[in-house]
């Protein structure tokens, strides 16, 4: 059977691709640079490309940057913190 992805992510759907919220919020944490969202809403929901988040992927797969991470998953700091419905980039 024949499955098509989308070209064109929103970030729940970029989660399950992934692999889940924690691969998600690693390779977003690592690959800031690379990784940015195609769209955001006013409503602060935010798209991305397909073709993005594979190169990410590649990138975090060829420099193991996504391997290993001693901190357990409560210490992880993410990149976008979830308010409701929303996604705010953390301020540093």
């Amino acid at each position: 059977m024949l499955s098509l992805i989308p070209a064109v992510l929103s970030t729940k759907q970029g989660h399950d691709y992934v692999g889940g919220q924690r691969i998600w919020l690693e390779l977003i944490a690592a690959h800031s640079d690379i990784l940015k969202p195609l769209r955001t809403c006013p409503r602060g929901d935010a798209y991305w490309r397909r073709a993005t988040i594979d190169a990410a992927l590649t990138i975090a797969q060829q420099s193991g940057s996504l391997i290993a991470n001693p901190e357990p998953e409560d210490r992880i700091t993410p990149a976008l913190i979830r308010s409701g419905r929303r996604f705010k980039p953390v301020s540093a």
